[in-house]
């Protein structure tokens, strides 16, 4: 996770959209069988997040990319608590930050994967990482 992941993790509000089409948008069936996991290319300064509207009409990106879609699907039907985590492991006691994902009060949304759980059972279920941070979006 790169500098521009930050970014939407510091300031959900200016990419998470409220929008009637986030409404109907079966975020399930989408994820199920049109969304496409793609990294963005190697490198410090290449990790680029899209618009949710761009990541559904490409049906690839990466886990930035879903997270947003996620949670403006939440957002726009209502949902509460929903928010962003970024979750990742320590290097010589400094945390690396390395997944995003979205959240609600009921599920969490990782890269094409919907669980019903909080995003501290999902670090704890997932030993990839050491910790998780949360960030409401609303």
């Amino acid at each position: 996770m790169a500098p521009f992941s930050w970014m939407v993790w510091s300031f959900p509000n200016r990419y998470v959209e409220e929008s009637y089409r986030w409404r109907t948008f079966d975020l399930h069936d989408w994820s199920r069988n049109e969304y496409e996991w793609k990294a963005d290319p190697p490198g410090l300064w290449n990790d680029r997040v899209q618009r949710p509207s761009d990541t559904v009409r490409k049906g690839t990106g990466d886990c930035d990319d879903y997270a947003l879609v996620a949670a403006s699907c939440s957002v726009s039907k209502g949902r509460r608590g929903v928010g962003l985590a970024v979750m990742g492991h320590y290097n010589w006691g400094v945390p690396v930050p390395t997944h995003m994902i979205a959240y609600d009060r009921h599920e969490t949304y990782s890269s094409g994967r919907i669980r019903h759980e909080s995003p501290d059972e999902f670090v704890e279920r997932d030993r990839r990482y050491d910790w998780v941070w949360t960030r409401r979006v609303r």
